[in-house]
């Protein structure tokens, strides 16, 4: 660690080397902020205590310039640039230990991190009359554009850590541990006057002892006095109990929970025999910490909050877990909302629901004979224990295992157990018994609800298919704890163990969340999202390519989404969307009007798909089409039709194998209207012939109307299975033989 300056000065920064200052500022412009903000933290960084192991973490992660992936259909771009601000900062050993700083700040909010900052660098500056300083917002703007970057540094990581180890200290009282647990962060003040002590601890000749008494941000403040000085500091409770010996470490922090969030931090700043010591103190935070972590640490966190993290709790979720994965993905039935609030129901879906041909119950009739062949928003069960053996940290069985009939997760050994020991607690008027106890919640229900969340958590990280570890997200313990669609859906299953009808809207948004991405319903359909340093959007656009399962799969990446060397947060389906042709155009139809269905072919074979998107305000309009017009769809629409849609993966014949003689009552039929022209009821069976053209395939379904998609079987065994299902129409196959 290099020498700790007390004040910091732009002249040192902008005055003595203007190439770095040039430099700062082109980062500004490439990341929207303001220069002097960026110039003065730069600056601001001379003063900061950051140990050489941060440094060399935020120095490396904040320099990467890679592309780490390349959105084709979007002719976009996934990754980091190289002449960003956060890139620039880790340029100089000043730069660098602010780094250091902001991404701890990261976990307090941009706006409470940038409250802080405002009075350090106010505070600190060398000349406060003369000396210009950035605003709060154009800090708040600073810390949001380094924020892609830093959360994968991982102070998240070490503070989620910490709170753990807290909450599991027998030394501690069961209500201390409740108050530790309760994610809070350090105030602003507190930031400010934590950082001035172990700035002072860390040049030598100022203090030689620092003591800081907290309540509960003991969490945080660990977590930061580790990040900076690079051990943990010694720990005792008020009575003097140690917690935590440092041998050798200059600092101890006194943990008094019961201080609650009214109370002050304490700093007592030890100098020179003799010299009494400096007492500082700061008002204590009521603001939760958030932040980015692996999948590992947030399961373990998620645990220990829902109090299920050891015992016989744990043994019983460890039992349930891969039942209820398993129990989940089988019985939820993919649907698409209906329902909008405030007339916001996206234009193609009025539309679809004016079709003949549209049954919101297809799916719900099929043939008991035809249920292997619907189309699954989940992966395999490969995926599936994969993404369950890291949430859990334990080997589990790539085959999950299926509950015996009539059996339901409570059913099992150690949750009748779990679950018997609850209920004695519980005063409900199910588990207690007594009238007196009628308006008392069910502890069970409850439980069972938390059951269910975590096996949401399961079933969304399996649907995430990122090029680098994915980080999740966790959020503040009060951040909208309102019923969820997906969670609801999940616990229904849990519960009767039949199958249950699941929105993809709110599956979607349930994933988004977990990343901490805003996946809302509205008339704009989802369609990409890029915050928190990750981007994700459907696979299935990528690859154009339709299969039975994974069918709300997304592919992600680490970094910012640019489009056309623009960053933007979000990309959705167009916001107004235009009314659908009045038929498919008269060179596709006279040709498709003349040839009889008799086996697999490709008559649009000079044409295929195109994607248009629009810029708009920090956001991208997308709009799927075909070379063959210029009328636009909604791509979601796609999804919606695909996820209750049927695959014939295999027959007994050639997927190229023709007819035995043409089907007088099929038709071939285009992409656009797959199910037939006009209004009335189709009196033929619609055949896309698109045989080998993955795009035009994906196309057949942008009306929200689910077919029947052949894959490795053959045209006849397919329009065999569209009949027996009453689906109105079949996408020719995915082997061109021409």
């Amino acid at each position: 660690m290099g020498a700790i300056s007390v004040q910091w000065t732009l002249n040192e920064t902008a005055g003595s080397t203007i190439s770095v200052a040039k430099g700062l500022i082109r980062a500004a412009s490439s990341d929207n902020i303001q220069a002097l903000a960026l110039i003065a933290c730069q600056a601001f960084g001379a003063t900061l205590a950051i140990c050489p192991e941060t440094c060399m973490k935020v120095e490396r992660i904040a320099g990467m310039h890679h592309q780490s992936a390349a959105v084709k259909f979007l002719k976009a771009q996934i990754g980091y640039s190289s002449g960003d601000s956060a890139a620039q900062l880790s340029l100089d050993a000043s730069g660098v230990r602010f780094l250091g700083l902001a991404a701890a700040l990261g976990t307090l909010g941009a706006f409470q991190g940038a409250r802080a900052l405002e009075s350090m660098l106010a505070n600190s500056a060398q000349d406060k009359k003369k000396q210009p300083l950035p605003t709060v917002m154009q800090l708040k703007d600073l810390l949001s554009a380094l924020d892609h970057k830093l959360n994968r540094a991982g102070f998240a990581e070490s503070l989620a850590g910490w709170g753990i180890w807290f909450t599991n200290n027998p030394l501690l009282s069961a209500e201390e541990r409740t108050a530790l647990g309760l994610q809070i962060a350090a105030s602003p003040e507190e930031v400010e006057q934590l950082v001035k002590a172990l700035g002072e601890l860390a040049r030598l000749g100022d203090a030689t002892h620092v003591t800081v008494t907290v309540g509960v941000a003991a969490p945080w403040v660990t977590a930061f006095i580790k990040w900076s000085l690079g051990m943990p500091p010694s720990m005792m409770l008020k009575d003097g109990t140690s917690i935590l010996d440092q041998p050798g470490c200059n600092l101890t922090l006194v943990v008094i929970p019961a201080r609650g969030f009214f109370g002050k931090m304490e700093i007592s700043i030890s100098r020179h025999m003799g010299t009494p010591a400096e007492i500082i103190e700061a008002p204590s935070g009521q603001e939760n910490w958030t932040g980015m972590v692996s999948v590992r640490k947030y399961a373990r966190h998620r645990l220990q909050r829902l109090e299920m993290h050891s015992g016989l709790a744990k043994r019983a979720i460890l039992q349930a877990l891969p039942y209820a994965v398993k129990q989940a993905s089988s019985l939820l039935q993919p649907e698409d909302l209906t329902k909008y609030d405030q007339d916001m129901k996206p234009l193609w879906k009025h539309d679809r629901e004016n079709r003949v041909v549209y049954d919101l119950n297809v799916k719900q009739h099929l043939p008991e004979e035809l249920a292997d062949v619907a189309g699954n928003m989940f992966e395999t069960d490969s995926v599936l224990s994969l993404a369950l053996s890291e949430f859990m940290d334990v080997e589990i069985a790539t085959l999950l295992p299926t509950l015996p009939e009539g059996t339901l997760i409570s059913d099992l050994p150690l949750v009748t157990l779990y679950r018997n020991s609850v209920k004695e607690k519980c005063k409900c008027v199910d588990c207690a018994g007594v009238s007196a106890s009628l308006y008392k919640s069910c502890i069970w229900k409850g439980t069972l609800e938390a059951i269910s969340s975590l096996v949401a958590d399961v079933l969304a990280i399996s649907l995430l298919d990122c090029t680098e570890s994915v980080l999740v997200y966790i959020k503040s313990p009060f951040h909208n704890n309102l019923p969820h669609l997906f969670n609801e859906s999940v616990y229904a299953v849990l519960a009767e163990g039949k199958p249950t009808a699941c929105f993809v809207e709110g599956v979607i948004d349930w994933v988004l969340g977990l990343v901490g991405h805003d996946g809302s319903y509205t008339e704009e359909n989802w369609i990409m999202s890029s915050y928190r340093g990750q981007t994700f959007y459907p696979r299935l656009f990528e690859t154009e390519t339709l299969q039975k399962t994974g069918l709300l799969v997304m592919s992600g990446a680490p970094g910012v989404l640019r489009y056309d060397e623009q960053v933007y947060k979000k990309a959705t389906s167009a916001r107004f969307e235009r009314r659908r042709m009045a038929g498919t155009p008269n060179t596709i139809t006279s040709r498709l009007s003349t040839v009889p269905v008799k086996g697999p072919l490709n008559l649009l074979s000079k044409h295929s798909i195109k994607w248009q998107v629009t810029v708009g305000d920090n956001l991208l309009y997308v709009a799927l089409l075909s070379t063959a017009s210029s009328a636009t769809f909604n791509p979601f629409a796609v999804i919606c039709a695909a996820i209750k849609s049927l695959y014939i993966e295999d027959c007994p014949h050639s997927p190229d194998a023709p007819l035995a003689k043409a089907d007088e009552f099929a038709a071939y039929t285009s992409p656009y209207f797959p199910w037939g022209e006009g209004n009335k009821k189709p009196t033929k069976l619609g055949v896309v012939p698109v045989h080998g053209n993955e795009g035009l395939r994906m196309l057949s379904l942008v009306a929200g109307i689910p077919g029947v998609v052949q894959l490795n079987a053959c045209l006849q065994c397919s329009l065999d299975v569209c009949r027996k299902a009453n689906y109105a129409f079949v996408v020719d196959g995915r082997f061109c033989d021409e």
